[in-house]
C-alpha cells in the first residue's frame, strides 16, 4: 500500500504542474512551462522508479487473473515491463469496486448500452399508439356506427342464452408452506418477506447438511436424494427417495402432518415436471417479478376454495388402449398439468390438477374427453346467437376474437373500447378449449374470420398443439376454396392492432347455417364441413392431412389379409366392422379417428393408416367393403368354419412341420373342429 501512496503523490505533483501550465497566458511562458513540465515529469518518474521499483522479469510477474485489490501493482511499473502488460494490470486495478464508487447523484452513471426486454408489459405509449390506430381506422369506416350498435345488440342477445353449469370440487388450505431451494439468498429473501404472514413455513434445502432451526423455522436438507412432489393446493406430498423407502418431509417437520398446503419452489428449473403448475405451487424459476407476485399471493392462499370441473369423460368411446394394444395418446401428450394418466384401457382425469386448459378435449378425436366449462354445444349456440343477432341488426363482416380469461383479457383491455365495430370478442377460460369444430361452425354461422389470441400463460406445448389444429383447419379451408387466413393465430409478439386492421382475405358472402349445435363432437364438425362444402364454389373432394390428424382411411394388403377380423373387434368407433356370418371387412371413413388400434392388433401386420379427409359428404358417408370371401367349408361335413385365405395361410406355414409329415395329416387343417377330432381318434 506504501507504493500506491507514492504513486498518488506523483500524480498530485503532475496535476499541480498542469494547473500552473493552464494559468499561463504568454505563449513563450507556456512553452517554457511545458519544458519545465517535461523535466519535472522526468524527475518524478526517476524519483518514483529509483525509490520504489526494482528491475522486474516479466516471467516473475503475478498472473493478471490473480490480481486483486490487495495485490502489489508496483511490479508492473518497472521500465522492463511492456506497455501492454502494464496497461492490462492498471485496468484490472482501476476496474475494482474501490475505484468505482458513485455518489448516486449522477443520473447518467448507469449502463445504458443494454436494455431489459419489456416482456408482457405494455407501456402507456404503446397503449396510446394502439388506441390511436383503432380510432383512426374507425373514422375511416362509414359503417362503424352500425357495426358498433349491432355488436351491442348481439352481446345483449347472447346473455339470454342459457348455459348448463358445471360441478365444483372443494380445496382446503391451512397455510402450511414448504419452501424448496438450493441457494441461501432467495430462501432468506422469501423468509424475510413472509415473516409477518400467517403462513407456517418450513424449508427443504437441496444439498447436504444438518437439520437447522432458523428463527423457529425448521430447515431440512435433502442430502442430495431425489425429491418427489405430487398433489395440489391443500394436499401436496413431498418425499425423499431413500434406500429404506420414501421419507415424507411433512412428517419430518411435524409427526402429526402428512401433507403441505403450499409449495414455493425456488429451483431453476423447478422440480415440477408440469408445464402448468398445480394450484398452490409457485415456481418463479429465477424471475424476480414472478417471485415478488408469488410472495404477495401466498399469504392469501389460506381457507376454503372451489374450482370448476372442466372435463367430462366417456370411457365407452375412448380410443386410448384396448386388449393390451396401445391406441390414441393425444390427451396424454397435450395435457400441460399432468392431470391425465393412463389406467389400462381407459384414462383418469384428476379434477384437482386440471386447470381448464382444454387442449386435451380439443385434440380428442372421438369426444370421449368433453370440455364442460362451457360445453361445446353451449359455446356453439352462443356463437350462432351472437352472429345471427349481429347480422340481423345491420352488422357487416363479423370477425370473432377468442381470448383467455386472464392473460388474454389483460392483453386487450386497453383497446377493448376502441375495437372496430365488426370485432366480436369472446372471452373463454382458455383459448385451447376452443377447437376445430367450433372454428368451422363459427364460419358456417356467418363469421368472416376466427382469430385466436395468444398470451404468455399458454405453455409452449399447448401452443404447439393448437398450431397443429390450426394447420388442419387451414388445409380444409384451402380444399374448400376459401382463404387459410379465415382462421388465424395472433402470436404474443404480434402487434394486436395491426392484425385487427390488416386487410387479409376473409370468408366470402355465403348463406349462414341455421342448425342447432350438437353435443357429438364428430357430428358437429361434419355438419359445419357439409355446410361449407355446399357453399364452396369449387371444392375438392379429398385433401391429404398431416400424420397427426384424426381423419383418414384404413388400408390393408388384400393378398395377405386372412379376414381374421382382429381389427374390427378392437375398433373403438366401429369404423371397421365384420360382415356377420359372411366373411367380410367393412369400413366407414367418417367414423375412423386414426387411433392405430387396428394397426397394432393385426397379427399379419398388413394394416396401415392414411391421413386424409373427404370433404364431399357423399364420399365420407360411403360404406366400403375392404375385403370379402366365400366361407371355407369343412372337407368332411361341408360346415362353413373359416375363410379360404386363413386356411391357405395356415397350411402354407405348417406344410413342412414334423407334426404334419404323415400322409393326410395336413388335410385335418381343412376340417372343422368336430371332424378333426374324429379323424385323429
Amino acid at each position: 500500500m506504501k507504493k500506491l501512496k507514492l504513486a498518488n503523490r506523483w500524480d498530485e505533483r503532475l496535476e499541480k504542474v498542469r494547473q500552473e501550465k493552464m494559468e499561463v497566458e504568454n505563449p513563450e511562458a507556456e512553452q517554457k512551462d511545458a519544458e519545465s513540465l517535461e523535466v519535472q515529469e522526468t524527475e518524478a518518474e526517476k524519483e518514483f522508479n529509483e525509490t520504489d521499483l526494482k528491475t522486474t522479469d516479466e516471467s516473475e510477474l503475478t498472473a493478471l487473473e490473480d490480481l486483486g485489490s490487495e495485490s502489489d501493482y508496483t511490479q508492473f511499473m518497472s521500465p522492463e515491463v511492456s506497455e501492454s502488460i502494464r496497461k492490462l494490470a492498471l485496468r484490472k486495478l482501476f476496474s475494482g469496486a474501490e475505484f468505482n464508487i458513485t455518489d448516486g447523484l449522477d443520473d447518467y452513471d448507469e449502463d445504458y448500452t443494454s436494455f431489459a426486454t419489456l416482456g408482457n408489459v405494455i407501456t402507456q405509449e404503446m397503449k396510446l399508439k394502439q388506441k390511436t390506430k383503432l380510432e383512426k381506422r374507425a373514422k375511416e369506416m362509414e359503417e362503424v356506427e352500425e357495426n358498433v350498435e349491432a355488436r351491442e345488440k348481439a352481446f345483449v342477445a347472447v346473455e339470454e342464452v342459457s348455459v348448463e353449469p358445471t360441478s365444483m370440487v372443494p380445496l382446503l388450505s391451512s397455510g402450511n408452506l414448504l419452501i424448496i431451494g438450493k441457494d441461501e439468498t432467495p430462501i432468506m429473501q422469501a423468509l424475510t418477506s413472509l415473516k409477518e404472514s400467517p403462513l407456517r413455513t418450513s424449508v427443504l434445502r437441496i444439498g447436504r447438511g444438518d437439520e437447522e432451526d432458523f428463527d423457529g423455522i425448521k430447515v431440512i436438507y435433502s442430502q442430495n436424494l431425489e425429491v418427489k412432489i405430487s398433489g395440489y393446493l391443500g394436499n401436496f406430498t413431498v418425499t425423499l427417495e431413500t434406500p429404506q423407502g420414501n421419507m415424507n418431509i411433512a412428517q419430518v417437520v411435524d409427526s402429526n402432518r402428512e401433507n403441505f398446503d403450499l409449495i414455493l419452489d425456488l429451483n431453476t428449473p423447478s422440480l415440477s415436471g408440469a408445464d402448468t403448475k398445480p394450484l398452490g405451487y409457485y415456481a418463479p424459476e429465477g424471475d424476480e417479478t414472478i417471485l415478488r407476485k408469488a410472495l404477495e399471493a401466498l399469504p392469501e392462499q389460506i381457507g376454503e376454495f372451489e374450482k370448476p370441473v372442466f372435463l367430462q369423460y366417456d370411457a365407452n368411446i375412448c380410443a386410448h388402449n384396448k386388449s393390451e394394444q396401445i391406441g390414441c395418446q393425444r390427451c396424454l401428450e397435450a395435457c400441460p398439468t399432468l392431470a391425465i394418466t393412463s389406467k389400462g384401457e381407459a384414462i383418469d382425469v384428476d379434477n384437482y390438477l386440471c386447470q381448464g386448459g382444454g387442449v386435451c378435449a380439443t385434440v380428442c378425436p372421438t369426444g370421449a374427453l368433453k370440455y364442460v366449462f362451457p360445453r361445446p354445444e353451449d359455446m356453439a349456440n352462443r356463437i350462432r346467437t351472437l352472429l345471427t343477432a349481429f347480422l340481423n341488426s345491420g352488422g357487416e363482416e363479423p370477425w370473432l376474437l377468442f381470448y383467455g380469461e386472464e392473460a388474454g383479457a389483460e392483453r386487450i383491455k386497453h383497446i377493448i373500447d376502441s375495437l372496430p365495430g365488426n370485432i366480436l370478442s369472446i372471452e373463454v377460460e382458455e383459448v385451447g378449449s376452443v377447437g376445430l369444430e367450433i372454428w368451422l361452425s363459427a364460419l358456417a354461422f356467418g363469421a368472416k374470420k376466427v382469430l385466436l389470441l395468444d398470451s404468455h400463460l399458454i405453455p409452449e406445448s399447448v401452443e404447439n398443439m393448437i398450431h397443429k389444429q390450426i394447420k388442419i383447419a387451414q388445409l380444409i379451408l384451402q380444399g374448400l376454396g376459401f382463404a387459410e387466413t379465415c382462421i388465424s393465430w395472433i402470436g404474443r409478439k404480434s402487434e394486436l392492432t395491426d392484425v385487427l386492421l390488416e386487410k387479409t382475405k376473409a370468408m366470402p358472402k355465403i348463406a349462414e347455417a341455421t342448425y342447432f349445435a350438437l353435443s357429438d363432437k364428430r357430428k358437429a364438425l361434419f355438419y359445419a364441413l357439409d355446410h361449407l362444402y355446399e357453399c364452396s364454389p369449387e371444392p375438392q373432394e379429398m385433401i391429404e392431412l398431416p400424420s397427426d390428424a384424426s381423419f383418414g382411411q384404413v388400408k390393408i394388403n388384400l393378398k395377405s389379409c386372412t379376414l381374421c377380423l382382429s381389427c374390427a373387434s378392437i375398433c373403438p368407433t366401429s369404423a371397421l366392422t365384420a360382415g356377420g356370418e359372411h366373411p367380410r371387412l367393412n369400413f366407414q371413413e367418417n367414423l375412423c379417428v386414426q387411433c392405430g388400434l387396428c394397426e397394432s392388433a393385426c397379427p399379419e401386420k398388413i394394416v396401415s393408416l392414411e391421413r386424409r379427409i373427404l370433404l364431399s359428404p357423399e364420399l365420407r358417408k360411403d360404406f366400403h367393403i375392404l375385403k370379402e370371401e366365400e366361407p371355407f367349408c369343412c372337407i368332411k361335413c361341408g360346415k362353413a368354419f373359416s375363410t379360404p385365405s386363413m386356411i391357405e395361410m395356415i397350411t402354407g406355414r405348417l406344410a413342412g412341420h414334423s407334426m404334419f409329415s404323415e400322409p393326410g395329416a395336413i388335410d385335418r387343417l381343412k376340417m372343422c373342429e368336430d371332424c378333426r377330432v374324429i379323424d385323429m381318434f
